[in-house]
């Protein structure tokens, strides 16, 4: 997903300003497309009429060209400045690129831990559903599935557990029940 840029200095800009509320809005909503379609800036004609609800008329596109925005060719319509603002689509291509790259040497450094028996998540037994195994990767800390030993609480010691077989009446409060 590529995103467009409005730079903030756009706020106090007197051309910004002047646009009507449907040139703004073409405007931005140009940015947005053509980030998305990677054309840098270039805005074929047709496409114009996805840019707003009730379509863009000529004087929405005068008014652009007139306030420096775009510029008119035969068949699309050209944002200026277009790398001032926004990242080229050569870039974002290389930037979408590199970051497959780096995700394809995780996959790969991942696998290496998981043949080594370093696990990087764990194991779900498809039987049971049970998570199994030691998803650190260090099975020195497992206690192997054993009860703990030793004191439970201070003074008494656990000897392991017994079933219950009964348990007390509970009784609801201020009740007649």
């Amino acid at each position: 997903m590529t995103d467009a840029r409005l730079p903030g200095r756009w706020l106090t800009d007197p051309n910004i300003e002047e646009l009507s509320d449907k040139a703004w809005r073409v405007m931005t909503g140009a940015l947005m497309w053509s980030n998305e379609q990677g054309t840098d800036g270039e805005i074929p004609r047709r496409t114009l009429r996805l840019l707003h609800p009730e379509n863009v008329d000529a004087g929405t596109v005068l008014e652009l060209v007139r306030s420096g925005f775009w510029e008119a060719h035969d068949k699309h319509m050209q944002i200026l400045g277009w790398d001032r603002t926004q990242t080229r689509a050569s870039d974002v291509e290389w930037q979408r690129e590199r970051n497959r790259q780096n995700q394809a040497a995780k996959r790969r450094r991942d696998q290496i831990k998981s043949i080594n028996g370093r696990r990087t998540e764990p194991t779900v037994d498809p039987d049971t559903g049970e998570v199994t195994g030691d998803v650190s990767g260090d099975d020195n800390d497992y206690a192997g599935g054993q009860d703990r030993t030793g004191k439970d609480r201070t003074g008494t010691e656990l000897r392991g557990s017994s079933q219950v077989d009964s348990w007390p009446v509970a009784t609801i409060p201020r009740s007649t029940a």
